[in-house]
C-alpha cells in the first residue's frame, strides 16, 4: 500500500466519481460537489433553486482504517427561477463531524453521516448517493425517502438532487443476481 494506508483505496467512491462529483482527490483530501436541488420528501419543489455544496473530506488512515479527520462543507445557495427560497440566500460553510467510526475502506462500507452541531444541519454519503437534512440534532432519527405517501412522524427527510437520483440506475454496479436454486 502508499503512504495513504487503508485511505488508498475507496470503493464508496466509484458512484460518485463516474457520476462527476469528485472534484479532487489529492494525498489524505478528497472534494466532492455536490448539488442539493430536491426540497422536499415528495419532490414537489422546482430543481432551479437549491445549493451547491463542495464537500472537502480530510482522512487519515488508522489501524487498517480509513476515517474522516475532518470534514468542511462550502454552500453557494442558487436561485434560477426566481421563486422566494425557504433557505440562507448567501453562502454559508458547515464544519462537520463524523458520527460514528466509519471506515471508507470497507468493501461493505454503507454509510457516512456527517453533522454540524452548530448549524443543526446533516450530510449522509450512501454508496450509491447523498442527502442533506436541516434542523437536526445529532439523534435526530433521518430518513431518505417517503415510504409510500405516508411521512412518519419523529423522522425528519433528507433533501438531495435530480442528479443524483438517478445515479442508482445509471452509475452504480449492477446488483448480483440471485443465485437459483439447483434443479
Amino acid at each position: 500500500m502508499t503512504e495513504l494506508g487503508a485511505c488508498s483505496e475507496l470503493p464508496f467512491l466509484r458512484v460518485y466519481e463516474r457520476a462527476g462529483a469528485l472534484k479532487q482527490r489529492d494525498g489524505g483530501a478528497i472534494v466532492l460537489d455536490l448539488p442539493v436541488n430536491v426540497h422536499s420528501a415528495d419532490c414537489g419543489a422546482p430543481d432551479c433553486w437549491g445549493h451547491e455544496m463542495e464537500l472537502t473530506l480530510r482522512l487519515g488512515a488508522k489501524q487498517g482504517r480509513c476515517e474522516v479527520v475532518a470534514a468542511i462543507g462550502s454552500a453557494r445557495p442558487f436561485n434560477e427561477c426566481g421563486v422566494t427560497m425557504d433557505g440562507p440566500t448567501s453562502p454559508w460553510t458547515n464544519t462537520f463531524s463524523a458520527l460514528g467510526a466509519a471506515d471508507l475502506a470497507a468493501p461493505n462500507f454503507a454509510r457516512l453521516h456527517l453533522h454540524d452541531a452548530a448549524r443543526n444541519e446533516a450530510l449522509v454519503l450512501l454508496p450509491s448517493e447523498y442527502f442533506f437534512y436541516v434542523h437536526v440534532t445529532a439523534t435526530t432519527p433521518l430518513k431518505h425517502e417517503l415510504e409510500g405517501e405516508q411521512v412518519a412522524p419523529g423522522f425528519t427527510y433528507g433533501y438531495s438532487s435530480s442528479a443524483a437520483q438517478l445515479w442508482k440506475t445509471q452509475f452504480a454496479p449492477p446488483s448480483p443476481k440471485p443465485e437459483q436454486a439447483p434443479r
